[in-house]
């Protein structure tokens, strides 16, 4: 989907002023961001209240289980993946954090040879690539950006309504990426997720 179509599409959810007023934010805030040299380059957010929200994902009778990085590991994980010099670039200085995601989602997944790995609202990342190369899975890149349909390992779709078989994958993974599922589509893509994940 190009910038332009998911403009149109805010514009007829949320209206013609909610979306001109969200587009001005970002836009005067990349400004400030690059061309003034007194900007703060870190969020002004108030922090998030981490054990608030740990409380009420218990109260909600989820379990929260610690997780620790291993630096050293991450250090020779990130010269094995090797990622496009591009990527990097782009990402600049918040680069870390996004490989930071990519590195603890593997090993979160545990990827192997035999898993079919699917990586949802991919956008630009070589996440995929990385994933094949290291652990010899199959892995296919999903967004609603790519052209429509199954074109290699990119697929063009609307994770909620995925154009594969059910049982068709092992793993999925979203990176910095649940988040931006507007309305429903965020509860929409369980049951989505739980079709196409083969089973265990």
């Amino acid at each position: 989907m190009s910038i332009v179509s998911k403009m149109l599409k805010r514009i007829k959810s949320k209206g013609i002023s909610d979306t001109f007023g969200f587009a001005m934010h970002i836009t005067l805030g990349l400004i400030d961001y690059y061309i003034n040299p007194f900007a703060k380059k870190q969020s002004r957010l108030q922090k998030p209240d981490y054990e608030r929200i740990r409380k009420d994902f218990e109260t909600a009778g989820i379990e929260i289980i610690p997780y620790k990085v291993n630096v050293d590991n991450f250090h020779n994980w990130l010269k094995e993946a090797d990622f496009p010099k591009d990527y990097i670039n782009s990402y600049g200085d918040v680069f870390i954090e996004k490989a930071l995601e990519h590195y603890v989602g593997t090993k979160l997944l545990e990827l192997q040879k035999d898993d079919v790995l699917i990586d949802v609202a991919a956008a630009g990342s070589p996440c995929f690539e990385i994933s094949e190369k290291m652990y010899g899975c199959t892995a296919y890149a999903l967004d609603l950006g790519y052209p429509t349909g199954i074109n290699g390992r990119r697929i063009g779709a609307d994770a909620t309504a995925m154009p594969l078989p059910n049982n068709f994958a092992t793993k999925i993974a979203l990176h910095c990426a649940y988040e931006m599922f507007e309305g429903d589509a965020d509860i929409r893509l369980l049951p989505e997720a739980y079709r196409v994940l083969a089973g265990g």
